[in-house]
């Protein structure tokens, strides 16, 4: 299996990774992509953090005079592994809807050996692309990171490259923030889980791996509301947790095939001591 590991864009300095690059139209060509200032650096009252290390890539904002601005971020070469998805986290820096247009694009690396030809991606979304909202959500929304996650089964065997896309407006554009970038195989949920032989302090809990062995296990009182946060187990089928007796209980439970790469959690399963 091929993957492109994860890149949180921890570097000291402005530069791009290695073998990512980044491309202009030929409008407001002053700004363009590199990594956002560290704290110790930065402007104060701009300080735009990373989702958990001290950089992301970062887009500042332009203003031109007519036309429209359009950056391109590219990812270096990799191959698409089989059921993959391309991950990412994102933010943008003002609550408000500016119109602003967001893509994430592929291009296969026999047509596009460098990259460089930006006529050969296509769109990962739709030919529309996303607005700030449908981005970044409402508001104050704008201003937290937001996983993105797009899948890449189409593309399996493929060695490609992804471009991160934006089309500014001729004046007050937002600055735009990724960080976290990875793509691998998505992580199969497990199947057909359940809860039986209840006693007094635990239960068994069971389901089909498909494929897992590793998992989160979140149990909660039927009336609580899940928090996506649970126990790793690694151990035999079923699990039996200690309970506290005559409570109804439901648990959620998730594949952990990596770092940073779980499954969709299953449908709670209730059960009473």
């Amino acid at each position: 299996m091929h993957s492109f590991p994860l890149e949180n864009f921890r570097y000291d300095g402005d530069a791009l990774p290695t073998g990512w690059m980044a491309y202009q139209n030929d409008v407001g060509t002053d700004v363009t992509w590199g990594l956002s200032p560290q704290a110790s650096n930065a402007t104060p009252g701009r300080e735009y953090p990373a989702i958990a290390d001290d950089q992301a890539a970062y887009l500042n904002r332009g203003n031109v005079e007519s036309g429209n601005p359009e950056d391109w971020l590219v990812t270096k070469k990799f191959t698409v592994p089989a059921n993959a998805e391309l991950r990412f986290w994102t933010r943008l820096v003002q609550a408000t809807e500016n119109g602003s247009i967001f893509d994430v694009r592929i291009s296969n690396a026999n047509v596009n050996p460098d990259g460089s030809n930006l006529a050969a991606y296509t769109s990962l979304i739709d030919s529309d692309g996303w607005t700030e909202t449908e981005l970044a959500g409402v508001g104050a929304q704008q201003l937290l990171y937001k996983e993105k996650v797009l899948s890449l089964s189409g593309f399996a065997g493929q060695e490609v490259y992804i471009a991160f896309w934006m089309k500014a407006p001729t004046t007050n554009s937002d600055r735009w923030l990724i960080d976290d970038v990875r793509a691998l195989s998505k992580c199969l949920p497990v199947l057909n889980p359940t809860a039986t032989a209840p006693t007094l302090t635990t239960a068994n809990l069971s389901w089909n791996p498909n494929g897992s062995t590793q998992w989160e296990i979140e149990i909660i009182e039927q009336a609580a509301a899940p928090v996506g946060s649970g126990v790793l187990y690694s151990g035999p089928l079923p699990y039996q947790p200690v309970l506290e007796p005559g409570k109804c209980y439901k648990y959620y439970v998730r594949a952990v095939c990596g770092p940073d790469n779980p499954s969709a959690w299953s449908n709670p399963v209730s059960f009473v001591q």
